[in-house]
């Protein structure tokens, strides 16, 4: 670390003599540089700097010295925790333990490319949870090795940022190859199955909205009456549902933006239809809530995402379908969580024109005949 000896006028025409130097990255990755003035001669600030060199390293190497397991908390708390969303951070803590498991005692400047590599196999290998078969763990897939070493890769470049690290041993890390397989798409047929299966249920009207539009499963839980037009025939996507450890929370859409699709006939008549069962059925607990949700439980208060997943793969199992559903034009649903895959993702990013080609002929039949 090199400081540069300032010097300046004073008004009364002496010398004034300064101190500056680097002192690494702010968390926005902006430079820090620490100043200072008013020495009476070149050499006494030149000692001043020197000090303050000295205790700046001090400090910054009594950070360096935290093993990676204090220092990763400390980025979650201190960074992610302000700029992620509450889902995301959960989802973070979790890769961080995995992380935490094979590098949590190692000071975080004694990390290398060789030590997070090694403890990236582990994982692989056995580093998820133990039972029978796996005494030593099970072994993780190779997408959930990625996270982990993208969340390990995000903690340390702020460390490089806040002028604690030189560099990024990430940088040079082999990840595992990522496992390609296609998502197993329902055709008409097992889509018909399905829907037959869900038919009578509170689901069937929630099951066609996804299959007409393509919303996210959080989309859906969000929807309230008013975001639909029944005289244009449009829906509004806007905010999503989200769950978490700590309850439900409204937000907005994974990208941020509002989106308006039509929907088909056959499609607006099942919502009709809904609308006019949850009138007359609406229980005093429901009103009360006056939430006006499109899908909603019992109680006219949100439906959990989880259960609703859950719900949807018991009676896609019954159906004889997969129990992990992908729908044409529609979000995948599944028990644990609805992240789409890339093909989900192009549906869910289609035009409107490109919705209602995907809704095929003889599955518009099949949904006329339900109605």
């Amino acid at each position: 670390m090199i400081g540069t000896i300032t010097k300046r006028l004073r008004r009364d025409g002496k010398p004034a003599w300064g101190y500056s130097f680097f002192a690494g990255r702010s968390a926005a990755g902006k430079r820090i540089q620490i100043t200072k003035s008013g020495f009476e001669s070149r050499k006494e600030a030149g000692q001043a700097l020197l000090v303050a060199i000295h205790e700046h390293r001090q400090g910054s190497s009594t950070l360096s010295r935290l093993d990676f397991a204090t220092f990763i908390d400390r980025w979650l708390a201190e960074h992610a925790k302000h700029r992620c969303t509450p889902k995301t951070l959960e989802r973070y803590t979790q890769l961080s333990r995995y992380a935490i498991s094979h590098l949590g005692n190692t000071d975080l400047h004694s990390l290398t490319p060789v030590s997070i590599e090694t403890a990236l196999n582990a994982l692989r290998n056995s580093g998820g949870r133990k039972d029978e078969v796996h005494p030593l763990g099970r072994p993780l897939s190779a997408r959930t090795v990625r996270h982990v070493a993208f969340l390990v890769h995000d903690s340390l470049e702020a460390a490089v940022r806040w002028g604690t690290l030189p560099t990024n041993p990430m940088d040079r890390v082999v990840l595992p190859k990522p496992e390609r397989k296609e998502p197993k798409v329902l055709d008409d047929q097992g889509l018909g199955r399905f829907l037959d299966a869900v038919r009578g249920t509170s689901l069937f009207p929630l099951l066609v909205t996804a299959v007409s539009t393509g919303c996210r499963r959080g989309e859906l839980l969000a929807l309230e009456w008013r975001d639909i037009d029944f005289q244009t025939g449009l829906i509004t996507i806007s905010k999503s549902l989200e769950q978490t450890k700590n309850g439900l929370r409204i937000k907005s859409t994974k990208s941020g933006n509002t989106r308006r699709l039509p929907l088909p006939s056959v499609a607006l008549d099942v919502l009709m239809e809904h609308r006019r069962n949850e009138e007359n059925g609406s229980s005093v607990e429901a009103a009360r809530k006056n939430l006006d949700l499109i899908f909603c439980d019992q109680d006219g208060d949100y439906y959990k995402p989880d259960q609703m997943s859950s719900r949807i793969a018991e009676i896609a199992r019954r159906a004889g379908t997969l129990a992990s559903v992908y729908i044409p034009c529609g979000t995948p649903m599944r028990a644990s969580c609805s992240a789409a895959a890339s093909q989900s993702r192009r549906f869910q990013s289609a035009s409107a024109m490109r919705i209602q080609v995907l809704l095929s002929d003889s599955m518009l039949m099949h949904l006329n005949r339900m109605s």
